[in-house]
């Protein structure tokens, strides 16, 4: 009776060895679609729910540009109206649009998902060279793009006596994959000059002058057609794995689709 007590002992002892050494399971809750108000092709609100996991950083949004010929002051969600405005818009938001499904249990790497369609972070610090995320503590915030040529903005806490607005900036790529954004760092719809974001021949994707791999290029080869611009973007959820010096994400919830400011 002895010795089977002390192997029974022996084997918990292993048993909570072991179970020291198993990798924690990291979880970050998606933003519920409700929590989403996109309002117009100008602006949206989020009300980002608080993280509580102590390895939860906050948020980050996700972008892509596409170039279009249509002028469009609203949008339905269609494959047919998304194709019209650009058929790689169209293609790139069914392909996400199963990592977004509530109902639906993935294991999608959202790096990977966003990379591989050239999706990038959004930048919207005073210094737009720094990497930034979106509070963790709860709190609503803006996105507001107008319709002349003034810089699109994005609020913290806008109804609060002071928010914070900052200005939106595009993202340079990351490590292996650095870009030139043209004509600059602004979501502005530039349609003059050979710098234009506009300009399919600005899109380089392939190495070694990377540039404005952040945009999708029209089919329009003919070069008096008038051309617009549309972000779609995707809020996502962001922890820190201090194991792996890896970031952690959950799954996306997307946001809308705006139409950038004209140039003039």
């Amino acid at each position: 009776m002895k010795r089977r007590t002390k192997s029974i002992i022996i084997l918990l002892l292993i048993f909570s060895v072991l179970s020291c050494g198993l990798d924690e399971e990291y979880h970050l809750e998606q933003v519920p679609e409700n929590r989403v108000t996109w309002q117009s092709l100008h602006n949206a609100s989020i009300d980002l729910p608080n993280l509580v996991p102590t390895y939860a950083r906050g948020y980050v949004i996700f972008y892509k540009i596409y170039i279009s010929e249509l002028l469009v002051d609203s949008i339905q969600l269609s494959s047919h109206e998304l194709t019209l405005i650009n058929p790689t818009l169209n293609s790139d938001y069914n392909s996400i649009f199963p990592s977004t499904d509530p109902t639906v249990i993935t294991n999608t790497n959202v790096s990977n998902l966003f990379s591989t369609r050239n999706y990038y972070q959004l930048f919207y610090f005073k210094n737009p060279d720094s990497e930034s995320s979106l509070p963790r503590n709860g709190v609503t915030i803006e996105l507001f793009f107008p319709t002349n040529r003034e810089t699109p903005t994005l609020t913290i806490d806008p109804n609060s006596s002071n928010p914070d607005i900052y200005p939106l900036y595009r993202s340079l790529g990351s490590v292996g994959s650095f870009f030139e954004a043209l004509p600059d760092r602004y979501f502005i719809n530039s349609t003059s000059g050979e710098e234009a974001i506009t300009n399919n021949d600005n899109i380089i994707t392939t190495p070694p002058d990377f540039k404005n791999r952040d945009v999708a290029r029209t089919n329009s080869t003919n070069p008096q057609t008038s051309l617009f611009t549309y972000v779609n973007m995707y809020v996502v959820p962001v922890g820190f794995d201090d194991r792996t010096f890896n970031n952690i994400y959950g799954k996306p919830t997307h946001v809308g689709i705006f139409r950038l400011p004209l140039d003039s």
